[in-house]
């Protein structure tokens, strides 16, 4: 079908430059509240009033946007399991005694050791896949028992376990299921013999 007569190339030129104006809006760059939270103040309020002013802007969008699955936020590997797992880190300082959270990625309150096992070259023998651990796990364990252990004299075990967490719709963050798998521990006798 041939769409003619002369106000059709105004009325097309003006759905172009809704559309553009639309995405560029969508598209904003703005940081996650993890992300803030590291940033501090002018960073924050700048944010959330962006946020607030897309809001406004897009309001009248958002039925097309949604009935559409139209946005500007889309992920590499959209087709991904939003089933996922997370390394978890625990000691404990005597047998039968309480395990302590020391390091979990994606939470600022239990960083032990953060920048060592953040490290891309360490972050591969630990990071899960899908069919669950890397092969190196456990010898990651063992590492991350010896270098836990040095720094704190106090523990007499370390359990690595994977926590399995489910990612939010539309990539929001994630929140935990409450199940654990391929958990290891590590005794002081076993990382010193």
């Amino acid at each position: 079908m041939k769409v003619t007569g002369t106000g059709w190339p105004r009325v097309r030129a003006g759905l172009i430059t809704l559309v553009l104006a639309v995405g560029f809006v969508a598209g904003w760059p703005l940081m996650s509240d993890a992300a803030l939270t590291r940033l501090g103040e002018p960073w924050t309020t700048a944010t959330h009033v962006l946020r607030d002013v897309q809001a406004v802007l897009l309001a009248p969008f958002r039925p097309i946007l949604s009935t559409l699955v139209i946005s500007e936020r889309w992920s590499l590997f959209s087709g991904a399991s939003t089933e996922r797992s997370r390394l978890r880190l625990e000691a404990r300082a005597e047998r039968g005694g309480r395990w302590v959270v020391l390091y979990r990625p994606h939470d600022p309150e239990h960083d032990e050791s953060a920048r060592v096992f953040e490290y891309r070259r360490v972050r591969g023998a630990w990071n899960p896949r899908r069919s669950g651990p890397q092969p190196g796990y456990e010898a990651f364990v063992a590492f991350a028992a010896r270098r836990i252990m040095l720094d704190h004299p106090e523990f007499s075990a370390v359990r690595a376990s994977l926590e399995e967490i489910a990612i939010l719709p539309e990539g929001r963050g994630f929140r935990g299921t409450g199940r654990v798998s391929h958990m290891v521990v590590r005794t002081r006798d076993e990382v010193f013999p």
